[in-house]
């Protein structure tokens, strides 16, 4: 596996969580069934909603009685009752009808993606219907809603695959989260070209967070020229060296100043005038050089800091 380099690396961009998923029970009976025995299997339904999920139960409906038999393959018929719900994102269905005790159908539509899942089961009677319906309830709910979990939305390519913490969990694009224990994970999208892209991500239980990817790289850093750099650093090196020897010559011609010391009283060692003369000739000519080092290595040294100030600017604008 080959990972992008961090310049040009694709990041995930975690937008905010969204908020808890609502659902309401929509409870529903059949001649033949009991007020008493509907609204305990209502009680149950809703009670085993508030165990097992993080879905934010909203009170139930009153209990109704059901216009007709939704069968298994038909959802809009279950997409209809589930409606009844008003204003939530998730509505459970539960019809009771008589039948060797009491048959239960509960039905738990998504009312955004319009999608069900449906159980069906018979019990002799009221009182054995909580653990079936406790059951059927932790079947019905999705797995990102359950308690302990979360989920990560993602956009997946064509041809990606998505790593949870090290196992593949998504390799089909889907509108499904992606079912996780909240808490932190290590988040890998490997790309049909072998490249991959490394993330952590953090969700919260009955959080749902959307991952996506941004395909735009981050801007590169500034990049200098090479011949730049070179000619900056010899301008800095010739103007420094320039300086150095401009101080050496001051230094030489302090040196020499006491051979231009006039006579005095009777000492014979000061110099004679045809020797003094030249040695104001040679202190003069090195104050010359040392003068012109001087501004010269200046020069320089104010050119090599514009040279590197230049490259500076010239890499920023690429």
């Amino acid at each position: 596996m080959r990972l992008l380099p961090p310049i040009a690396a694709a990041l995930w961009v975690l937008a905010g969580p969204a908020p808890a998923a609502t659902v309401r029970l929509v409870p529903l009976r059949a001649a033949g069934v009991s007020e008493g025995a509907a609204a305990a299997a209502a009680r149950a339904a809703e009670a085993s909603l508030r165990d097992l999920s993080t879905l934010v139960v909203q009170p139930a409906l009153g209990m109704g009685t059901a216009p007709k038999r939704c069968g298994a393959e038909d959802p809009a018929c279950w997409n209809a009752l589930a409606a009844r719900a008003g204003g939530t994102d998730y509505g459970l269905v539960m019809v009771a009808e008589p039948g060797g005790g009491l048959t239960l159908d509960l039905v738990l539509v998504d009312l955004r993606a319009r999608r069900m899942a449906q159980r069906r089961f018979t019990v002799p009677g009221p009182d054995a219907a909580v653990q079936p319906i406790r059951a059927a309830v932790e079947a019905l709910v999705p797995p990102f809603l359950r308690r302990g979990y979360g989920g990560f939305l993602v956009d997946l390519p064509p041809g990606a695959r998505l790593k949870v913490d090290g196992r593949v969990a998504l390799s089909e694009p889907s509108r499904a989260p992606v079912p996780v224990p909240n808490g932190r994970h290590e988040v890998d999208l490997l790309l049909p070209d072998g490249t991959a892209v490394l993330s952590r991500a953090d969700v919260a239980e009955g959080q749902t967070q959307a991952l996506k990817l941004d395909l735009h790289p981050p801007p590169e850093p500034p990049r200098s020229s090479g011949a730049l750099q070179i000619t900056s650093a010899a301008l800095w090196s010739a103007g420094a060296l320039a300086l150095a020897s401009s101080l050496t010559l001051g230094a030489v011609i302090n040196v020499r100043s006491p051979l231009l010391a006039p006579c005095v009283g009777s000492s014979r060692t000061c110099s004679t005038l045809e020797q003094a003369q030249a040695e104001q000739r040679t202190q003069a000519q090195l104050a010359s050089t040392a003068n012109i080092l001087a501004w010269s290595g200046g020069g320089l040294v104010v050119a090599g800091a514009g040279v590197f100030a230049f490259d500076l600017v010239q890499g920023g604008s690429k």
